[in-house]
C-alpha cells in the first residue's frame, strides 16, 4: 500500500471513530478554583460549565469532577448527585461506576453558590466558600478511598498512600511465612509460593543500597511472569507503569513501597485462609494395567464451583467496597482487592456495602481458589499415591499418558476425565478407571 492510500485509509478510519463523530457533543468542563495559601488552584470542574436546572429554574442534578493525584498518577473522580438527595451519589472513575452514600455538611444553598461561581467567567471561589469546598472535597475523597490521606496541594487534591516503611523488616516477616509454609505445610500452593518469592525480592530491592538498579532486575522478572503468579497489587498496570516504566519518576520508590505493603497484606490474608480451609490427604491412582495407556500419568486437577463457594463462605458476606488509586483503573481487580481487605485501613469498615455483581463474584471465586490450591498438575505412577493439600470440595480431573523417554512424542489427544471429592478431616480419593 502506498503512502497516499495509507493516508486515505487513516483518514477514513478516523472518521468512523466514535470519539470523532461525537466530540462536539462531549460535555464541556468548567474549571472551579479555590484558594490554597491565597493562591488559586484548580480543585474541580462542572460538566457543561453550568448547573443543571429544571423548568422552574431549580437546580437538580450536578456532576462535579475532582482530579485526584497520587504516586500512581492523576485520576478523575466524577460525582453525580442531586442537591435534594445526596444519599444516592453516582461515582464514575475511569470507567468504574458505582453508587455510594456520602456524608456531607453541604446544602442546596452551598451548591447554588458553587453554581453561581461556575457561571462566572473565571470560576474562582474566595473566602469561606473556598475553605468549605476544600473541606468538602477532602471529606468526600476520604470517604471513597479511606486509604488516602487527602489534602489540598498546590496542584489540587492529593492522595497520600501508606507505604511499607521498613522493607528489611517486611522481608524478614515474609521469609518467616515462607519458612512456615515449607516446614508445616506438607504441600505448598505454587501460586502463593511464587507470590511470596516475588514480594520478598521487592522488599529486598527497596532495602538495598541501590534500590533503583534492584527494581530494574525485579521488573524483568515481573514482565516475564504470568499475571496470576504476581500479587494483585504488582499485577496492576498502574503499579507496573509507575515502577517499571517511569524509572526516572520521583515517585518510583514510593509507588513500589505501596505495592509492597499491599502485596504483603494479600499474602497474610491467603496464609490464614489456606490454614483454615485446606485439608491434607491422599490421591491414589489404581487404573487397571490393561486400561492405562502408560505407566506414568499426567494429572490435572481443576477446582469446581463448590470449592470456590466454600472459600467465599469463609469471608465476610459484605466487604466494604472502597475505591483505591492503585486498583481503580480495573474494576475486577478493585473488586478482588476489596475482598482481600487491602483497599482501606483495617479499622475502617465504611465505604459502600454494595453487593458484587455475578461477574465479579465469579472472578473473586476463581482468584481465591487459584491462589491456595496446591499441586494441581503433576506426574504420578499408576498404582502409587500422592500427598496433596487442597481446600474442601469437588475437583474435576484430566489424565493423560506421560513418558520420560527421550524422543517419545506426547499424545495429548488421549485423555480421561472425571471428578474426585476432597472432604473430611483426612481426605482420601482414588481414581480407578480410565
Amino acid at each position: 500500500m502506498n503512502a497516499d492510500n495509507k493516508e486515505e485509509k487513516s483518514s477514513w478510519a478516523s472518521s468512523l471513530n466514535p470519539l470523532n463523530l461525537f466530540k462536539d457533543s462531549v460535555p464541556k468542563q468548567k474549571p472551579i478554583y479555590s484558594l490554597k495559601n491565597n493562591i488559586p488552584i484548580r480543585l474541580l470542574s462542572i460538566a457543561n460549565g453550568r448547573c443543571t436546572a429544571n423548568a422552574e429554574g431549580v437546580i437538580e442534578q450536578q456532576t462535579w469532577t475532582f482530579p485526584v493525584t497520587s504516586v500512581f498518577g492523576t485520576q478523575n473522580i466524577a460525582l453525580t448527585f442531586s442537591p435534594h438527595n445526596f444519599a444516592s451519589t453516582q461515582v464514575n472513575i475511569e470507567g468504574a461506576s458505582f453508587e455510594v452514600d456520602l456524608e456531607n455538611s453541604i446544602d442546596r444553598s452551598f451548591v447554588e453558590k458553587i453554581c453561581e461561581a461556575a457561571n462566572n467567567d473565571n470560576g474562582h471561589l474566595t473566602g469561606e466558600l473556598s475553605e468549605k469546598i476544600n473541606q468538602v472535597a477532602i471529606s468526600w475523597i476520604t470517604q471513597l478511598s479511606p486509604d488516602c490521606k487527602t489534602s489540598v496541594s498546590d496542584y489540587g487534591l492529593y492522595c497520600q498512600l501508606p507505604e511499607a516503611n521498613q522493607p528489611k523488616e517486611v522481608s524478614n516477616h515474609l521469609r518467616t511465612i515462607r519458612k512456615t509454609m515449607i516446614r508445616h505445610w506438607s504441600r505448598q500452593p505454587y501460586i502463593l509460593t511464587r507470590r511470596v518469592s516475588v514480594t520478598i525480592e521487592l522488599a529486598e530491592s527497596l532495602a538495598s543500597a541501590r534500590p533503583g538498579i534492584e527494581l530494574d532486575h525485579l521488573c524483568r522478572v515481573i514482565h516475564s511472569s504470568k499475571p496470576n503468579e504476581l500479587p494483585l497489587a504488582l499485577s496492576t498496570p498502574s503499579w507496573y507503569e509507575s515502577v517499571c516504566e517511569n524509572k526516572t519518576s520521583t515517585n518510583r520508590l514510593a509507588a513500589a513501597s505501596t505495592g509492597l505493603l499491599k502485596a504483603t497484606s494479600e499474602i497474610e490474608f491467603f496464609k490464614k485462609l489456606y490454614e483454615r480451609t485446606s485439608k491434607l490427604g491422599l490421591l491414589t491412582i489404581k487404573i487397571p494395567r490393561d486400561q492405562s495407556p502408560s505407566k506414568d500419568l499426567l494429572i490435572t486437577l481443576v477446582p469446581s464451583e463448590d470449592v470456590k463457594s466454600s472459600l467465599m463462605e469463609e469471608l465476610s458476606p459484605s466487604q466494604p467496597q472502597c475505591w483505591h488509586p492503585l486498583f481503580g483503573a480495573q474494576s475486577q481487580k478493585l473488586a478482588i482487592a476489596n475482598y482481600l481487605n487491602i483497599t482501606s485501613p483495617k479499622e475502617v469498615k465504611s465505604c459502600n456495602q454494595e453487593a458484587l455483581s455475578i461477574e465479579f463474584k465469579d472472578v473473586n471465586n476463581m482468584y481465591m481458589a487459584d491462589s491456595i490450591t496446591s499441586e494441581t498438575e503433576f506426574i504420578i505412577t499408576n498404582g502409587r499415591s500422592k500427598v496433596l493439600r487442597l481446600p474442601n470440595g469437588e475437583y474435576t480431573y484430566k489424565i493423560q499418558p506421560h513418558s520420560n523417554k527421550i524422543g517419545d512424542d506426547p499424545e495429548p489427544t488421549i485423555s480421561s476425565e472425571g471428578s474426585i471429592v476432597w472432604k473430611n478431616k483426612r481426605p482420601q480419593a482414588t481414581i480407578k478407571k480410565w
